[in-house]
């Protein structure tokens, strides 16, 4: 967003905190995977891993399992790791975006809004 004093304050503050939530979205989506068949192989994952099976099967981490050539143990292991990876990022990505917006709120004129915004994500 191009700096201008010409613009009211709180209109260019309103614009920048709009496009850090854009850019939080963005971040977010891509590290979420979306859908049923992830959450039901995140729950065969972690019931796995807690020892709850008790015999029920386990599609998900069957097929891939076999499909990768590796023990559904192995896969198990890497489905929990990957979504604990990814809500650690997730986590990072929103205090980012708070802070960010805070910052931008608290600024009293358009050059330190527009530098916190551009700090958001950096």
């Amino acid at each position: 967003m191009k700096l201008s004093s010409s613009i009211d304050l709180g209109a260019y503050k309103d614009a920048l905190l709009a496009q850090i939530d854009a850019t939080a979205t963005t971040l977010r989506a891509s590290l979420v995977t979306f859908g049923a068949p992830y959450a039901a192989k995140l729950a065969e994952a972690k019931a796995f891993l807690a020892g709850a099976t008790n015999g029920v099967p386990l599609p998900y981490l069957t097929a891939e399992a076999t499909a990768r050539g590796v023990s559904v143990s192995e896969v198990a292991t890497s489905v929990v790791e990957a979504d604990a990876k990814s809500a650690e990022a997730l986590a990072k990505i929103e205090a980012h975006r708070v802070v960010a917006k805070m910052a931008v709120k608290a600024a009293l004129n358009h050059r330190a809004a527009k530098g916190a915004a551009d700090r958001a994500f950096a």
